[in-house]
Formats: structure tokens, sequence, C-alpha cells
């Protein structure tokens, strides 16, 4: 583990324990007020960013100002379900569109507003409008944590939609199975220090709050794991998620689909996101395997 990996690794565990997660607590987190989502405008400056509606719903296209765009990535951040993009997803996204990349990056609805219908729906709708725009090019998801758990979904249904599959997927500690049964979560539990299970728990019931919750519509560890595209999987094994996406790649391998599971020792929770040389590497793998795929 990098110095900055423990440093990061001291500084989440010490805001958790001011924190502290009690019921209350988190339902006053998920309830609170929720940001507007827009991008940052270092990346307006440095990037061509534009904005549209697609089914009552906000969607960014990012686009470099100089490379030559030849594929497209849907990008599905992550949050719980509650939270929305933040800068660390920005910067991914800026660094996919410098290598040549379209980025589509639709601003779905969070808890407990909205609710899992309504992303299918919303993001059923950016599926069908990107497949219809690039007709031809190469398609990739891209998810981390909860838009994981999304880009899974949606790549799951694409046979039902009758819409093309996309080429890849790319995983980042995805969350595959909101029901947290996973018998191995609780030994990575105390190492993780900054998921919770309360948290998750109380998130997942908001998202899904009339579903069970190993439903494939929001866990899509139980959906059809067959004849799905190419999948990476980055995670780091002090992630609350990560007995999940070993699980993940058995169940997929079983069925006859190929997942790589890329994984950092010690590493924390969406990884590939922190600045530090584990996640600046991991970034270079991520756009290395967009790049030849």
């Amino acid at each position: 583990m990098s110095i900055q990996m423990k440093a990061l690794s001291a500084m989440l565990r010490f805001q958790t324990f001011r924190r502290g997660d009690t019921a209350a607590s988190v339902r006053a987190y998920i309830n609170r007020a929720k940001v507007v989502a827009t991008p940052p405008a270092d990346l307006r400056e440095s990037h061509l960013v534009t904005q549209r509606l697609i089914a009552g719903f906000p969607t960014y296209r990012v686009l470099s100002r100089t490379a030559r765009t030849d594929s497209t990535v849907l990008y599905l951040y992550g949050g719980g379900y509650v939270s929305g993009i933040g800068p660390g997803h920005w910067s991914l996204i800026s660094q996919l569109a410098d290598a040549g990349m379209q980025v589509e990056v639709p601003i779905y609805g969070l808890a407990p507003r909205h609710n899992h219908h309504d992303a299918h729906r919303f993001l059923t709708a950016v599926y069908r409008r990107v497949v219809a725009e690039n007709s031809g090019r190469p398609l990739y998801f891209v998810g981390d944590s909860a838009g994981g758990g999304l880009a899974l979904i949606l790549a799951q249904a694409a046979a039902e939609l009758r819409l093309p599959k996309p080429d890849r997927l790319i995983l980042i500690s995805p969350w595959l199975d909101l029901s947290l049964s996973n018998p191995r979560i609780r030994r990575v539990e105390r190492r993780d220090p900054w998921l919770s299970r309360i948290t998750l728990d109380m998130a997942a019931r908001a998202w899904a709050p009339n579903t069970m919750l190993t439903h494939s519509s929001v866990s899509p560890i139980y959906g059809d794991l067959s004849d799905l595209p190419p999948i990476d999987l980055h995670i780091g094994t002090h992630d609350l998620l990560y007995p999940d996406a070993v699980r993940f790649q058995e169940l997929a391998a079983a069925a006859g689909s190929v997942v790589r599971l890329h994984t950092c020792p010690s590493g924390l929770h969406i990884y590939p996101l922190t600045p530090t040389p584990e996640g600046r590497a991991a970034t270079r793998d991520i756009i290395e395997s967009l790049q030849i795929a």
C-alpha cells in the first residue's frame, strides 16, 4: 500500500468515526437536499461539453478539443444511489475524453426522491439515443460503485431492449448485490475505512423500496450472466464489495462469460478514482484496455 493510500485510508476512517454511522445519521444523509450535478468550470474550459435533456433528465457529452474521437463511452457514476457525481468522476471522464472517446454522462435521479424504475426508464432512453447516434462505432460502458451495478443491469437488458450489446464493460468497485448477503463481507467490512453495511443497506432500501434486494433489476449478480461482453473489473481488497466481485467472476465464468478481475492489495473502494499511485496506474490500465478493445 502506498503512503498516499495509507493517508487516504486514515482520513476516511477518522471522518467515519467522527460522523458515526447510526440509523438517524444515515437517514439524515440520505434525505439531505441534493446538489445539482454540473460539470466543473475547468472541465468546460478544457473540453467540449454539451448538455441535453433525455426523458426529462440531463445528460452531458464530453469531448476532447484536440483528440480524434473514435469510440463512445456511456459513463455511469456511483454514490450509493443517494449521492451525485463528484470531482473524481469528472477527472476520469476528462481522461477518457482526452484518449479519444466521446463520453456520455447521464445524470440519473437519486433516492429517496427517485428509484430504480426511474433510472431504468431514463438510462434505457439514453442507451437508445447513444446507439442511434453512434452506429458502427465501438460503444463501451464504464461504471463505478452503484454506477457499476447500473452498467451491468443495462448490458443484461440489451437483448430484451433489442439493442446491440456494448463492446466492453469496465466496472470499478461495482455494487452487484444490494442485499449484502455474502457471508464473506463480514471479514472485509472491518478493513474498509469508507463503506459501512448500515449505510449501504439503508441506501439500498431507499433506492428499491418495493423490490426484493435480490431481484436482478437492482442486483445484477442474480441476473443472466451468460453472453456478456468482455468485462474488466477493478477492485481493492479493503473494499466491502470485494467478496461479491470475486463471486461475480466465478458465476460469470460458470455461465461462459469472461471477467478479468484486477485486484489491488489493500486498495480502497473505487481506488482507480483516488489520487494515489494505485489509482493512477489503474486509470492508465482502463484507458489502454479501451483503446485496444
